[in-house]
């Protein structure tokens, strides 16, 4: 287990950080993604010492154990969205 999480699971191949979000949620028993991601700030700041809480993908990928890049990459529409707006600037 990669944080104090009491189930932790890397997210799947094709999924989404919003779901790989509500899956752990669900599997820890919380009943929302909000106070989920509160628990994950409050794991995160107390073992790697920081602050400001990074955002949501931060939180999912600490959790995760990746690094922030490859966790947007794999698990975000970030970088189609980038693409998209490139495109769109070429138009």
């Amino acid at each position: 287990m990669k944080s104090g999480l009491i189930v932790n699971v890397e997210a799947l191949a094709d999924e989404y950080a919003e779901g790989h979000l509500g899956r752990l949620a669900i599997l820890n028993g919380v009943k929302s993604t909000a106070s989920f991601l509160d628990i994950l700030s409050s794991e995160h700041q107390r073992c790697c010492d920081v602050d400001p809480t990074p955002n949501p993908v931060e939180l999912l990928s600490h959790a995760s154990g990746l690094n922030a890049l490859e966790y947007m990459k794999l698990h975000t529409l970030l970088p189609f969205s980038c693409f998209a707006l490139d495109e769109e600037k070429r138009s």
